[in-house]
């Protein structure tokens, strides 16, 4: 890591190896309790400090730092699986920091309280695998001056740069929060990539061009909503407070392609999940982000019972297949390949806040916060390289857990990963 880091690669490695393994810490400074740890504990603050330095407190370039160094470790394949989300940490007390903000908050437990605490957005662009793991290669705060999703599209767009200049292809998947015309027009520019969005209660249109219309020329058709076929509207008329007439569903046009599969939950239930997919649809261009030349396959998906064949969920989950290379994404990948894998951003973000002890760092110095977001990053690619090494070793009374009997061949979770490290470093 010297190569890198120069002469903070050392104290930098050890204390990577050391978060990476020591599971008893319940604080930053209780790492240097570890074995491995070979410093003082007052050593971790003067690390930060001299790393700040190192990069002329820019934390952006040690930011590229460690993505240049963790870039000949990431599997290479014809298709690149990201996946883009952005979550908060809390910060409530800590004065010193100049750029906190309002930040959401759920499960507010007293009565009348907003869903707000002080603290930052962090926005990660995680590289998805199928063995569930999610990675990320890009970890950046949310400034004030910035929206989650503008840093988003920074983030794809500076990954895009890195990627060979063959036929490679990046999907990236993302929640209802990308669904929006500024994401989908400002990254369909980039030629190799495709995003799978989710929908979430918006109007569709048939891309119906037509010429001749003694005006400009017509580019939107039928339009649809996003709600089954028995949805009452909800919105009423400003002046003569009646409810609107909701505009005919999607399910009401016909589908240009129909498949399904058969899967079971992780409790064991059988499902058929179906899908539908239309191709060419549009939305309207917003705050001069032109939609206008820029269809996309719609993708309804539904999960019904094996058996009864009834709905599981309330509402079907809608996915906007876009960019200008969509039409390689089969209908079946676009769900069980790409998109089901979204979720696994999820548990690794708690991974990372409770285990890794993300929200414990305590530091009256911003940019060392910065810092710390990209020493995490390495800390998960190495337990991702671990993972292929290290036999798991749970405790005598949890090895007869079914979760614990893994076969040898298959890659280890991160958690059975970094509960096996110690022993192996």
């Amino acid at each position: 890591m010297t190569e890198y880091f120069g002469s903070n690669g050392k104290p930098l490695a050890n204390l990577v190896m050391t978060i990476s393994s020591y599971t008893q810490a319940k604080s930053i400074v209780e790492y240097s309790e570890s074995p491995l740890y070979h410093y003082q504990y007052s050593s971790i603050s003067k690390l930060f400090a001299r790393l700040l330095l190192s990069v002329g407190k820019d934390t952006g370039q040690f930011s590229k730092q460690v993505q240049d160094f963790i870039r000949p470790y990431v599997p290479c394949g014809p298709i690149l699986m990201v996946q883009l989300d952005c979550f908060p940490v809390y910060k409530p007390l800590s004065y010193t920091h100049p750029e906190r903000s309002a930040v959401y908050k759920p499960n507010v437990k007293i009565e009348g309280q907003k869903p707000v605490e002080i603290g930052y957005n962090i926005s990660w662009l995680n590289q998805g695998f199928p063995e569930k793991w999610s990675l990320p290669h890009s970890m950046q705060r949310v400034s004030t001056s910035k929206t989650c999703l503008q840093v988003g599209i920074e983030q794809v767009q500076a990954l895009m740069k890195t990627l060979p200049a063959d036929d490679s292809l990046m999907v990236n998947t993302a929640d209802s929060s990308y669904g929006n015309a500024q994401f989908l027009c400002t990254l369909h520019q980039e030629q190799n990539l495709v995003n799978i969005t989710r929908f979430k209660n918006r109007k569709v249109y048939d891309y119906a061009p037509q010429k001749g219309t003694r005006g400009a020329n017509r580019i939107y058709g039928q339009v649809y909503n996003l709600a089954k076929m028995d949805s009452i509207s909800r919105r009423k008329n400003p002046k003569t407070k009646e409810l609107a007439i909701p505009k005919p569903s999607i399910e009401t046009k016909q589908p240009d392609e129909t498949s399904f599969y058969l899967t079971q939950t992780n409790q064991g239930r059988s499902m058929k999940v179906v899908l539908t997919m239309y191709r060419n649809m549009m939305i309207r261009s917003k705050n001069k982000y032109s939609m206008k030349d820029k269809p996309f396959n719609l993708v309804v998906v539904q999960h019904l019972d094996a058996n009864t064949l009834v709905s599981i969920h309330q509402k079907p989950i809608y996915l906007a297949v876009a960019g200008q290379q969509k039409q390689l994404i089969a209908l079946n990948d676009v769900y069980q390949t790409h998109y089901s894998h979204r979720w696994d951003i999820e548990p690794n973000n708690r991974f990372i806040k409770h285990h890794l002890l993300l929200d414990k760092f305590q530091s009256s110095i911003q940019a060392h916060f910065d810092l710390w977001l990209s020493v995490i990053q390495l800390v998960e690619w190495l337990l991702f390289i671990a993972s292929k090494e290290v036999e798991n070793t749970p405790k005598k009374w949890q090895q007869y857990d079914p979760k614990n009997q893994t076969n040898k061949q298959s890659i280890l979770t991160i958690t059975q990963t970094r509960k096996s490290c110690q022993p192996f470093f």
